[in-house]
């Protein structure tokens, strides 16, 4: 996977010198990150519902997605940022980002698509210059305790500017209309993308997933409802 959204974000133990008479020698503890609620709204038709319903555009038969119980818990991060005894010179800063996850699964398909909702500071790389943010959501194909590297990715959200996404006001797929439709900006995704890849998904912010393209199983699936 090249050096990308994801990777960027999942960097551990970036090194910087200090002063060498400052307080600052080692890492310094920083602020915790929660995942907000313009975040969390991406899974909203997922809470207290156990089933997602699509239909198979070939066959028009119903086909069941099992969504699991919400995994939250905390991920550490490591940047580089100001010094807190003095801001000129830099520091090696250690803390502590809220993750949320939810994975839904089908009889056919060996794994799971997984949500993934994290809120990361923005990695300082020198003094007064900040990188820039990046995702809030990735979307996996894999198992829930994976992390972000270790499953394939299908999809990137970076909600403030979505460089790596798509945004389509309104589209029908399977005589369903959707609108503020997202999917993969293919010239930018975020992420290597794989030579055969398992999934293609499309979401909006109000129904989660609305498209599937299962490659594995050669099948089109459209969202119709959660029960």
């Amino acid at each position: 996977m090249k050096f990308s959204a994801i990777a960027l974000m999942m960097l551990f133990g970036i090194f910087c010198s200090c002063d060498i008479n400052n307080e600052c020698q080692g890492f310094v503890e920083g602020p915790d990150y929660m995942v907000t609620a313009n975040t969390k709204s991406y899974i909203d038709n997922y809470i207290d519902v156990s089933k997602i319903i699509f239909l198979d555009l070939a066959s028009e038969e119903e086909v069941e997605f099992v969504i699991a119980d919400l995994d939250q818990g905390f991920l550490n991060y490591s940047g580089i940022g100001p010094c807190p005894d003095n801001p000129r010179v830099t520091a090696n800063i250690n803390g502590n980002s809220e993750s949320i996850k939810l994975a839904f699964s089908n009889a056919d398909l060996e794994e799971s698509i997984i949500y993934s909702l994290t809120e990361f500071p923005s990695i300082v790389s020198a003094i007064g210059t900040e990188a820039e943010d990046a995702w809030e959501i990735l979307i996996q194909y894999g198992n829930i305790e994976d992390s972000p590297l270790t499953s394939e990715p299908v999809m990137v959200l970076e909600l403030d500017r979505m460089a790596f996404n798509i945004v389509t006001e309104s589209q029908v797929i399977g005589g369903k209309t959707f609108n503020d439709v997202i999917e993969i900006n293919e010239s930018n995704p975020g992420f290597d993308l794989p030579s055969n890849p398992s999934l293609e998904v499309k979401i909006t912010r109000a129904e989660g997933v609305i498209y599937i393209n299962d490659i594995i199983n050669e099948r089109e699936l459209v969202y119709l409802r959660v029960e």
